[in-house]
This record gives C-alpha cells, structure tokens and sequence, in this order.
C-alpha cells in the first residue's frame, strides 16, 4: 500500500526526485485499471476486462492470470509490453481528492518509494521562486486528464452494468500439469 504524503512546501522544500529506474513496483500486479483515453492504444498490446470492486466493475489490462504476478515485466523489471499503462508512468505520483474540499485535488507522491530524496543531483520539487518544479507541474496536468478520463471510464462502465451486458469471464488455463481457472475477471456479454 502506498504511503501517500502531500507536496507541500512545509515539507518538500528542500527534498529532490527521481525518475524510476525499473517497474518492479508493479511486479505484484496482476491487473491495471485503466482509463478510457488509453483503451486505444492498450486494447492493441493488452488483454483488456473488467475487475468487480463492490458493486461496482473497473476496466482494467490484464498483466497475468496468476495472482500476484505482473507477465509485462522482465526479472530486472523492464516492461516488456508495447503498451504501459499512465498510472505506472506517473509513479510515484497520484492526485487525490483534499480531504477538506472533494472537488480539490492533491498532488502526492508515495514517500516509501525510495524515490524521495535530498540530493543535488535529483529534481527538485519547488524552483528557486518557491513554484512547483516545471517537471511536475507538466506531470500534474498529465494527472489531471487522466483522472478525467478515469472518470469516464468509470461511466462507460456503469453503462455497461445497467443495460446487462458484462458477465463473469471463466477462462481456463492449462499451466504444466495442472488446469488452473481464473477467479474475478469479467468481459463483455456479447450475445446481449
């Protein structure tokens, strides 16, 4: 789970980041949520369904049919894929809700990353006038569309579950010896 702390200038102001070098923080992924400006370029790389999370589905790339296991990575966690999704290519940054105001977004960043630090040589959260750093500003508006598309794929998804048409997806494996099902991925109702 992420250990998400604001960006404030309180607490960030003489703190530096770094780029991720790998994606091994994705390594026990086995699904992706996944927005629907992405759905373009993802469905041609990724198997695409959806994940129930209450009563409600998620799109998501799936990444394995095992739990816990992301297939898109190599052992020193290059992405093997065409496609990476954009909430992997922000980390370890989010936008969330303010907990005083809903409609307001907070710019965090996962501080148990290891991707926080206080060097020189990394890019600093704030410029020498006390301004976000460029870099995030441009990252942060990347979160922001995102999130906007995010929420319409939450849309597309609850059209889908009102008129009927999505519906578990029992897909068998055959892994070695052994023929393992899959659990808690659904697809497309295509005869309704």
């Amino acid at each position: 789970m992420a250990n998400l702390l604001p960006i404030t200038k309180a607490d960030f102001s003489t703190k530096t980041w770094q780029r991720y070098p790998n994606y091994l923080f994705s390594a026990s992924d086995s699904v992706c949520a996944l927005s629907a400006q992405e759905l373009p370029k993802a469905m041609l790389s990724m198997p695409l369904a959806f994940v129930q999370v209450g009563e409600k589905f998620v799109l998501v790339a799936v990444q394995s049919l095992q739990t816990s296991t992301n297939a898109y990575l190599t052992v020193d966690g290059q992405w093997k894929g065409n496609y990476i999704p954009a909430l992997y290519r922000s980390y370890p940054f989010v936008l969330i809700p303010n907990a005083k105001n809903e409609d307001q977004l907070v710019l965090c960043v996962d501080i148990d990353s290891g991707l926080v630090t206080e060097s020189e040589t990394d890019e600093p959260f704030f410029d020498e006038s006390g301004e976000l750093n460029a870099r995030l500003v441009e990252l942060m508006n990347f979160l922001v569309r995102l999130r906007t598309s995010q929420t319409q794929a939450v849309q597309i998804c609850e059209i889908l579950q009102k008129f009927g048409l999505i519906k578990p997806w029992n897909l068998e494996v055959q892994l070695e010896s052994e023929i393992r099902r899959t659990e808690g991925l659904f697809c497309i109702d295509e005869p309704a």
